[in-house]
């Protein structure tokens, strides 16, 4: 009774890893397009989704009036059809199950506005028919197949050759292009992206680089939605820092708007037994030399 307890632990089997988190600057194919024209814009297309070349992407009213009756014109849910209805209860059914408290009340004013701008435009086809008749109202469609977004943040022109340290520190400045009461000729109306395959760009030291060594491909995690992917890998040597560029082919259009992605490396996974600290204790114990150690007469087992 008077012996002191030995304490017993579980000790489970499972994963032992070192993740390293970086904040990441997204390089992508990214096409900025640029007005031919000066008027005031009414936007067909949703901000934030893919286009091909036959999406109405905007249209420049010369005079401003067609534009300013069309934005000030209420519709009520009663004027949208069944179909853009359906709609629009399905992305609202999608936004509420993948709530974000960051990108909630953004996502889901473009795709209610993407509805009422459309049939808007709808109430007013026969007078927008009579503009376009008579010069004064100008239609476009996408000028190619991508991702649209109606906002730039000075990133564009990135590329994984130009880069420089200042680019990973720069805080951008994202400009809404909507806010623009009118359009001056040859100033930029919308971004297309128009490739899935893009780089993450982050500067590493030489510790991680060891860890990484030859892999030709690494998983990464986006800590904004915890998804996970495989990316190719290549190193950039540049004025005297080690660049990690990374490779990817999925996931381009989730982060269209972010140029700074935070993400988090997971390298080294192995698996193992987790030994809480608590159960490592320290003792003194005698090394005897191996060659105390004698067979003894009746044994061929040696001893001392």
């Amino acid at each position: 009774l008077t012996r002191k307890n030995i304490p017993i632990y579980e000790v489970q089997a499972g994963t032992i890893a070192q993740n390293n988190h970086y904040q990441a600057l997204a390089i992508r194919s990214e096409s900025v397009i640029n007005t031919d024209h000066k008027g005031k814009p009414f936007y067909y297309a949703q901000n934030g989704t893919t286009v091909g070349v036959m999406s109405d992407a905007y249209a420049l009213d010369d005079t401003g009036t067609l534009v300013d009756k069309m934005n000030s014109a209420s519709t009520s849910l009663s004027d949208v059809n069944d179909k853009d209805l359906s709609s629009l209860q399905e992305s609202l059914s999608s936004f509420v199950q993948n709530y974000d408290p960051n990108t909630f009340y953004s996502d889901l004013s473009d795709s209610m506005n993407q509805t009422f701008h459309l049939n808007t435009a709808a109430q007013f086809e026969d007078q927008i028919q009579s503009a376009e008749n008579a010069g004064t109202y100008h239609k476009y469609k996408s000028a190619g197949t991508g991702y649209l977004l109606f906002s730039l943040d000075g990133g564009e022109g990135l590329t994984v050759d130009n880069f420089t340290e200042d680019s990973l520190n720069d805080s951008y400045k994202v400009v809404d292009l909507r806010t623009t009461e009118e359009v001056e000729e040859g100033k930029p109306i919308y971004k297309l992206v128009t490739s899935d395959n893009w780089n993450l760009i982050m500067k590493i030291n030489d510790a991680t680089k060891q860890r990484i060594g030859d892999s030709k491909n690494i998983r990464i995690r986006f800590d904004d939605d915890q998804a996970e992917t495989i990316c190719g890998v290549n190193y950039i040597e540049k004025d005297g820092n080690t660049y990690l560029n990374l490779e990817l082919n999925d996931s381009v259009e989730r982060y269209a708007a972010e140029r700074l992605v935070s993400i988090e490396l997971i390298l080294d996974k192995q698996n193992g037994l987790k030994i809480p600290n608590s159960a490592i204790t320290e003792k003194d114990f005698f090394v005897i030399p191996k060659e105390y150690f004698l067979q003894g007469n009746d044994s061929d087992k040696r001893g001392l």
